[in-house]
C-alpha cells in the first residue's frame, strides 16, 4: 500500500485539498500528498468540530438559562400589571378615570407653583434692597475684602441719607 496520493486520483485529491485547511502556522504544502497528512487533517477537523460543539452547547446552556429568567421577569410584570384579583372592563376605566383626575390636580399644582416661583423671582430681580442682600450674602462667601469695602459703601450711603433728611 502507498504512503502518498496518486496524481491520477481526482477523488482522493478533491478530498485531499477540501480537508487541507491550513493555517498560518503551518508550513508551506508538502511536494507530496500523503494518506498521514490527510489523516493529522481529519484529526483535526474533528476536533475543531468537538470545539464548536461544546461552545454551541455552553451558548444553549446559558440561552436556556436567559429564557428562564427572562420568563421569571415577565411573570413579575404580569403579576403587576395585572393582579390576580381580575379587573373588569369598568374597574380598568374607573381606575384610568382616578389617574387622569389626579395627573389632572398634578399638573394644575405644578402650575400654581411655577407661578409662584416666577412672581418671586420677579420680585426679587425688582426690589434693590434685596439684590444688594443677595449681592452681599455671595460675597460674604466668596470674597471678603469685597464683602468689607460693599458694607463700608453702604455705611456711607445710610449716612449721607440720614444727614440727607436732617436738613
Amino acid at each position: 500500500s502507498r504512503a502518498t496520493l496518486d496524481g491520477r486520483d481526482s477523488l482522493m485529491n478533491c478530498l485531499y485539498s477540501m480537508l487541507d485547511f491550513r493555517d498560518l502556522k503551518r508550513p508551506a504544502p508538502q511536494p507530496f500528498r500523503t494518506y498521514e497528512r490527510m489523516l493529522d487533517n481529519v484529526t483535526s477537523l474533528e476536533r475543531e468540530l468537538d470545539k464548536i460543539k461544546s461552545a454551541l452547547e455552553a451558548a444553549e446552556i446559558d440561552r436556556t438559562l436567559q429564557v428562564a429568567q427572562l420568563e421569571r421577569c415577565l411573570a413579575v410584570c404580569k403579576e403587576i400589571a395585572f393582579p390576580e384579583t381580575a379587573e373588569t372592563p369598568k374597574t380598568i376605566a374607573d381606575n384610568l378615570a382616578k389617574f387622569t383626575e389626579l395627573l389632572s390636580s398634578l399638573e394644575k399644582s405644578i402650575k400654581e407653583i411655577i407661578e409662584d416661583v416666577e412672581a418671586k423671582k420677579r420680585l426679587l430681580r425688582s426690589d434693590s434692597l434685596l439684590k444688594a442682600e443677595r449681592s452681599l450674602w455671595i460675597l460674604f462667601y466668596a470674597d471678603a475684602a469685597r464683602l468689607k469695602k460693599s458694607v463700608i459703601d453702604l455705611g456711607e450711603r445710610i449716612r449721607a441719607e440720614q444727614e440727607k433728611s436732617q436738613y
